[in-house]
């Protein structure tokens, strides 16, 4: 996994509650982010000189979420999680499959 070491550290250094909290007020942050940039797509009209702004945060959000989730993945089992993405991704294709038949 990439940044596993960090990854690490950071879940040893300010705890498992900590990091726990810390991606909740992540995912909530990406999900304000995403409602802005929704609005954008919605009024493009009435948000066009913030379009960078937006997405810039939008993409810092992204990341933010992907590090504090991979920390919770690792901290809760890389592989089986891993094995489920892999069910769900497979699960997915298969349904679309079957509505394009």
């Amino acid at each position: 996994m990439k940044y596993e070491k960090e990854f690490k550290l950071m879940i040893a250094k300010w705890g498992e509650i900590d990091q726990i909290d810390m991606c909740i007020e992540e995912m909530a942050e990406l999900t304000k982010a995403l409602s802005k940039y929704k609005r954008l797509l919605r009024f493009p009209e009435n948000h066009k000189d913030k379009e960078q702004e937006y997405m810039d945060n939008l993409k810092e959000e992204i990341a933010d979420v992907l590090l504090t989730v991979g920390q919770m993945q690792l901290n809760f089992g890389e592989e089986e999680v891993n094995k489920i993405c892999d069910q769900k991704i497979e699960r997915c294709i298969n349904r679309f499959f079957k509505e394009e038949v």
